[in-house]
């Protein structure tokens, strides 16, 4: 079925683009800094990523976020991750795309939990130390980009790939300053061994229809662009509209480089389309 973004959202807490800078572009100072190897590549899951992605060559490279602190991650705190991943055919036995953990000390005895959004048996997982873990049943080891998103409530999870629901589960999350233990730190790529890309972070939980309009068109963009409204109606979809200034675009397949392209008369709202048997996703975009 056509996807398009039902309602608005505020701007991510922290949101790394990777395109050969790693200021946190929501301007909350979350900003990036490499370790090891770590570095930027031209190789981008499409053309609403950017012109670079971050490459991560061996298993120690990484980006460390500054002032993870109000990036919560606790019991019944409201978050949400996202980001493009490409995974390689030699990563880590437990590749990291986030994780969240006390710098020493987390152990099961001491109730300092670390959670982290990880691909251990090349399918998305997350993974909440000592209190349990939600894996999706999409095979992601294939040398495809392909886009993961967690969404926590404050009671269950949501694991998405590729913009749909793939595992559930319900667990207790991180308990971060609860036992005065040493800052907690947070790092995009722990033993990844890959490229990841538009990274960010939500202290709130997104909906399913917000999930796959990230993904369409990256962490920042969603207050920015006018809302797109979707109507299915007897085998049509009308999509509509309220700024004449931006194009209706759409794309058969967001894993698979650069297929946007502008849907014809698409700056006049309403556009019709018909339900096709392949996925199609829309945006707008500024002329």
């Amino acid at each position: 079925q056509p996807q398009a973004a039902l309602s608005a959202l505020s701007a991510p807490t922290a949101w790394l683009t990777f395109n050969n800078t790693l200021t946190d572009q929501s301007g909350n100072l979350h900003n990036g800094s490499f370790v090891e190897n770590a570095t930027y590549t031209s190789i981008v899951p499409n053309s609403s990523a950017g012109a670079a992605a971050l490459s991560l060559p061996d298993n120690g490279a990484s980006v460390l976020v500054a002032n993870p602190t109000n990036l919560i991650m606790n019991t019944g705190s409201p978050f949400t991750i996202a980001c493009w991943f490409q995974l390689s055919g030699s990563a880590a036995s437990y590749p990291t795309m986030l994780m969240k953990q006390p710098t020493t000390g987390w152990t099961c005895s001491t109730y300092n939990r670390g959670g982290g959004m990880i691909v251990p048996t090349g399918k998305l997982h997350f993974d909440v130390s000592c209190r349990g873990g939600v894996e999706a049943q999409m095979s992601v080891m294939d040398g495809y980009w392909h886009h993961g998103a967690l969404v926590y409530n404050g009671t269950s999870y949501q694991l998405y790939v590729d913009g749909q629901p793939d595992g559930q589960g319900t667990f207790a999350a991180c308990n971060e300053g609860v036992n005065h233990e040493p800052p907690w730190v947070m790092n995009v790529g722990y033993g990844f061994n890959g490229r990841i890309d538009e990274f960010g972070f939500w202290n709130t939980a997104l909906t399913a229809n917000q999930v796959s309009t990230v993904m369409a068109q990256g962490p920042g963009t969603l207050a920015e662009r006018p809302l797109l409204g979707i109507v299915n109606s007897g085998g049509q979809v009308i999509l509509s509209w309220n700024n004449a200034a931006f194009h209706l675009q759409v794309n058969p397949n967001l894993k698979q480089g650069n297929g946007w392209t502008n849907v014809s008369n698409g700056t006049n709202s309403p556009v019709i389309s018909i339900v096709g048997s392949t996925p199609a996703y829309f945006r707008l975009t500024s002329p």
